[in-house]
């Protein structure tokens, strides 16, 4: 599977989650969404790609590692900060559950939780988290 076919792969489980939506910015730049916007909404990258020698041993078979970002927003009230703040991390459980799930129907690659990050966005609007994965795929 090529890195597009891997990237909308997860970028279908992940849209196909109730209220999430596709963010028009990538991850590098995702905290510049317009606040009005940004509640649930999520994008993803791959940010590299490498080879991995100890599997190249198949004749005529490629297998690369990509590592997939996927970041999404989560609206913080000023007056339940504690309650939204569990309701995102909730979020974050149910984003690694479904994107950990979508390999079984998607021959040709195989995924793996590395981490997650949860920060704030300037304007204390939001929570911004970002998981990490790694992508065993042959192009």
């Amino acid at each position: 599977m090529n890195l597009s076919g891997v990237r909308n792969a997860i970028v279908a489980k992940v849209d196909g989650m109730t209220g999430f939506r596709m963010s028009p910015f990538p991850v590098e730049l995702f905290d510049r969404s317009q606040n009005t916007l940004a509640h649930l909404a999520f994008a993803v990258s791959i940010g590299s790609t490498q080879s991995m020698a100890e599997r190249q041993r198949v004749p005529n078979r490629v297998f690369m590692s990509s590592n997939v970002n996927v970041i999404f927003a989560y609206r913080i009230r000023p007056h339940s900060i504690s309650d939204d703040y569990n309701h995102a991390m909730d979020k974050e459980i149910s984003v690694i559950e479904t994107i950990l799930g979508s390999y079984a129907s998607t021959p040709g690659i195989e995924i793996r939780y590395n981490q997650s990050t949860r920060t704030f966005a300037q304007s204390l609007e939001y929570v911004l988290v970002e998981t990490s994965f790694t992508v065993i795929h042959t192009p």
